[in-house]
């Protein structure tokens, strides 16, 4: 019997050294995970706060989006609408000196085409042309503004020599302007008709 005690008692000390292992080890262990939970939910918090900034930049881009025409619109029509722009920001029509229609180009996977235009306003002031870009995409919300090009200009003879001798640059320029619509139709409006 004093052997079978001693094994229990053996016994007992092992299942108390288990217990109290487990005992010391569960808040420890616990700690852990409780750790390791809270840095998965903050990694969670930084991915659902991305997510609703990139939804929010995704439905402003949604209401930036292009407007899109019936159909091209027409050189003279274009021509008249720059010159209004032109005319209403005080600048004289007759700085439109140049516009190059592009033919209309289909938009690869979709029923919609591309209209280009490259205008060119010169000798122009710096603040003019900026006001005059303003009115016309106020105004034109069918026209995109691509691309515009700068070049400086010098209006005459006099102004060339003054330059020179001058450090401050001139705020005078030739607007290179590439305009582009999107549309629906491939055929040019009738003349006379608005898009």
């Amino acid at each position: 019997m004093s052997s079978t005690l001693q094994s229990s008692s053996s016994n007992m000390r092992v299942l108390l050294a288990v217990l109290l292992t487990v005992a010391i080890l569960t808040p420890m262990v616990a700690s852990s995970r409780a750790a390791r939970a809270h840095e998965a939910s903050a990694r969670a918090r930084v991915n659902l706060d991305e997510t609703r900034s990139i939804a929010d930049q995704l439905l402003e881009l949604q209401h930036q989006s292009a407007a899109v025409g019936d159909r091209p619109s027409p050189e003279p029509d274009l021509v008249a609408r720059l010159h209004n722009a032109l005319h209403l920001t005080g600048v004289n029509p007759e700085r439109l000196t140049r516009v190059n229609m592009q033919a209309s180009q289909a938009i690869r996977g979709t029923e919609l085409h591309k209209q280009a235009v490259v205008i060119t306003v010169g000798p122009i002031r710096a603040p003019d042309l900026a006001r005059c870009l303003n009115r016309w995409t106020t105004d034109e919300p069918l026209w995109t503004i691509r691309s515009i090009r700068l070049d400086r200009v010098i209006e005459n003879q006099r102004n060339r020599q003054s330059a020179q001798s001058s450090a401050a640059p001139s705020d005078v320029y030739s607007a290179s302007i590439t305009l582009e619509r999107i549309h629906l139709a491939t055929s040019p409006e009738a003349p006379g008709l608005q898009s």
